[in-house]
């Protein structure tokens, strides 16, 4: 359970490092770090030897969930029609919780896998890291939407 309290202190404590830290940052490289730490420290996930590596392994794997999580809605907020903000974002949060099913497709990507969760980790830590290829389209600033023209 010390792992899982730890990861959700990390996942607070990315969320702070996002306007503290993040937003001297320009937005590719926010991006790019973000996407970084999560293909690290999933990748991560599968060397724990025990309950400091496990600990170690949890805080960065939160502070790396912390920090897209802030980013997301950064990034969702700019994109909504400031008439309809509330709803807009929260259309923004319902399609973020499709991870429900990539929890699913991992649990049976590590049952079928040679080596089991640690190959999985591995596996998706690449698919991660795959996700810098988008950020030079996602690195743009959109226009900002208006009132009845939304970007």
């Amino acid at each position: 359970a010390l792992p899982i309290s730890i990861r959700y202190a990390g996942r607070a404590i990315g969320a702070i490092l996002l306007p503290l830290v993040g937003m001297r940052l320009h937005r590719p490289t926010r991006l790019a770090l973000g996407i970084v730490l999560l293909a690290v420290s999933t990748a991560g996930q599968a060397f724990v030897t025990g309950d400091t590596s496990a600990g170690a392994w949890a805080l960065l794997f939160g502070i790396a969930n912390g920090w897209n999580d802030a980013l997301f809605c950064v990034m969702a907020m700019e994109l909504s029609d400031p008439a309809m903000a509330a709803s807009t974002y929260a259309v923004f949060m319902a399609a973020s919780n499709v991870s429900i099913v990539g929890d699913a497709l991992f649990i049976e990507l590590a049952n079928h896998l040679p080596g089991r969760f640690p190959t999985a980790f591995l596996l998706c830590s690449g698919l991660v890291a795959s996700l810098l290829l988008f950020v030079p389209a996602l690195g743009r600033k959109p226009e900002p939407a208006t009132a009845g023209n939304p970007a």
